[in-house]
């Protein structure tokens, strides 16, 4: 059954849109101090690997869902990597284990770019 007239889908409409923003304002009480982190790896820049092309996205959307971690969830840092090599990661994660954190902490860690397959090792 198709619906041909809109005005029958309004109340549908409000009806989610009102259950979207009591949800998102749900979680802005429910803050955790100093118990919420993310790193973002976020990989746009491919100039100096030829195989790859540049991308558009990584960076800018890893930017937004830092800034929505922190504003809408609470998250104590959300910090965005932009561009970095391989032994660059991992010194900001050898910085990181370093750390102490709440029992109850956590740390989101999201890598965004190419990704890559290696036959010899048959990972990716």
């Amino acid at each position: 059954m198709r619906i041909n007239n809109p005005i029958l889908l309004l109340p549908f409409y409000m009806l989610c849109s009102v259950f979207g923003l009591a949800r998102n304002e749900d979680y802005r009480h429910v803050v955790r101090p100093g118990k919420d982190y993310a790193l973002f790896f976020a990989n746009d820049d491919y100039r100096s690997h030829p195989d790859f092309g540049n991308l558009k996205n990584p960076v800018k959307d890893a930017r937004a869902i830092a800034r929505e971690l922190e504003e809408m969830y609470g998250f104590e840092e959300a910090r965005v990597y932009e561009n970095y090599s391989r032994s660059q990661i991992y010194q900001v994660l050898q910085q990181w284990q370093k750390r102490r954190f709440a029992e109850d902490g956590q740390l989101f860690i999201f890598f965004s770019g190419h990704g890559d397959f290696w036959e010899f090792t048959q990972k990716g």
